[in-house]
């Protein structure tokens, strides 16, 4: 076959790219290339020219036939040059906010690049983790892919302002070809210790400092770490997606944590008066120390990455209840009174809130009931163990599942991104948990002296709301 040699214009496709725009897309993102293109790629993508100003194309399949049709629907993206000059384009993405979503993100495409004789193109996948961050490669593909193959390509460090770029090299192969992106990642789960996806059930022993922990893929774990005086904390600090065993100790404002993946630390910062409200308050997927002080109403944040903050936002009779109320990734400061029942929420991104959803016997616990990525306002009423939810969506719902002696635990135990309405009974140890999708299960692990280590659970009950 005689190959003839074409290439579009470099000043006019470069011309095109430089009208584009970047827009901004939310997790899970979707590009199937079925919509008309402008100016060389996707709408809301831009073009990078490496070398030389040869742009990607909306096609059906690959060069004369190699592959024959697109994965799906009618079209595909293609990067394909008829010669040996060696044009290197990025096809980029939207800017992509993961939101709340931080767990086990992915990249995952349908990927076709068929060898012609000895000429092979290659693709090699970038990322931005912010918008002055530079490109990092991820990985390449220099090898033959004849027929449509599905690619899944991890994506480190998630969050806000996030961007995932395509850089085609031609070689005068068949070109490459890529269909059906899918930009995906997990809700992150808190007391999830064996890093499933799914809660745990876990209680504490101040007498010997043990922890027990059920694991929901089976199996339980018992580690002695602590003592009568220290205060569970688990969080995951070193943003592993584990739940680290951590203590505090209200005598020297001390934190010391067990780091899943193996070591330990130890760091001050607090004090006896200091309420431990663990979370993470900058959205880089780890837990921050922090403490939140009733005398004044004040929190104070030890970043993860570095530095401390210390903000005024509550008093006295206010009940720290910090979470993701507007899914952004990052936990808002926040509190509830229980004199009238109200919510305030400072928002991490800017600007506060308040609602009037509880009363005087109501205890705070904040969860994202419906699975939307944002914290619902909801309390537990042990008087009739009634639960009421405010959905950060519209609408509320009301509950009955618990009595008077059991304390709320509520988490995602089935990892279905929703957390379940649930209850430990000391007197027996046992877990109730109602799950979001539907049915009920009972387990006994714990007794009479063990505490469950859920995060709010410890909240309330330093600050009097619970026994």
């Amino acid at each position: 076959m005689i190959r003839y040699r074409w290439a579009l214009p470099a000043a006019l496709a470069f011309s095109w790219t430089c009208l584009l725009a970047a827009q901004t897309s939310t997790v899970p993102y979707s590009e199937s290339f079925e919509s008309v293109w402008s100016g060389g790629a996707p709408s809301g993508w831009t073009s990078e020219y490496v070398s030389l100003s040869v742009p990607w194309s909306r096609e059906t399949g690959g060069w004369l036939g190699h592959p024959g049709s697109a994965h799906s629907g009618s079209y595909n993206a293609r990067f394909f040059y008829e010669g040996y000059d060696g044009p290197v384009t990025r096809m980029v993405s939207p800017v992509l906010n993961f939101g709340s979503l931080r767990r086990n993100a992915r990249l995952v495409f349908e990927h076709a690049m068929e060898v012609w004789g000895p000429d092979q193109d290659t693709l090699s996948i970038y990322c931005k983790t912010s918008p002055s961050a530079s490109w990092l490669m991820l990985t390449n593909f220099t090898n033959s892919a004849a027929s449509w193959t599905q690619r899944t390509v991890p994506l480190p460090n998630p969050g806000n302002g996030y961007r995932i770029c395509f850089e085609g090299a031609a070689n005068f192969g068949f070109g490459v070809c890529v269909d059906d992106v899918q930009v995906l990642a997990d809700p992150v789960v808190r007391d999830d210790f064996d890093g499933d996806g799914r809660s745990d059930m876990a209680v504490y022993w101040p007498g010997g400092g043990n922890w027990y922990v059920r694991n929901s893929g089976g199996g339980t774990t018992n580690r002695q770490f602590g003592w009568s005086e220290a205060v569970p904390v688990p969080a995951d600090y070193d943003g592993d997606n584990k739940s680290d065993m951590a203590v505090y100790w209200p005598g020297g404002g001390n934190w010391y944590v067990r780091y899943s993946g193996g070591g330990t630390t130890n760091r001050q910062f607090g004090w006896s008066e200091a309420v431990p409200v663990a979370a993470d308050y900058d959205g880089d997927n780890k837990t921050d120390m922090a403490v939140y002080w009733p005398g004044g109403g004040n929190w104070y944040v030890k970043y993860s990455g570095g530095g401390t903050t210390n903000l005024q936002f509550g008093w006295s009779e206010a009940v720290p209840v910090p979470a993701d109320y507007d899914g952004d990734g990052s936990s808002d400061i926040a509190v509830y009174w229980p004199g009238g029942g109200n919510w305030y929420i400072r928002y991490s991104g800017g600007g506060s809130t308040n609602h009037q959803f509880g009363w005087a016997a109501a205890v705070p616990v904040p969860g994202d009931y419906d699975g939307d990525g944002k914290s619902d306002i909801a309390v537990y009423w042990p008087g009739g163990g009634n639960w009421y939810v405010k959905y950060s969506g519209g609408g509320t719902t009301n509950r009955q599942f618990g009595w008077s002696e059991a304390v709320p635990v509520p988490a995602d135990y089935d990892g279905d991104g929703s957390a379940d309405i649930a209850v430990y009974w000391p007197g027996g140890g046992n877990w109730y948990v109602k799950y979001s999708g539907g049915g009920t299960t009972n387990r006994q692990f714990g007794w009479s002296e063990a505490v469950p280590v859920l995060l709010q659970y410890q909240v309330n009950k330093r600050m009097g709301l619970l026994p």
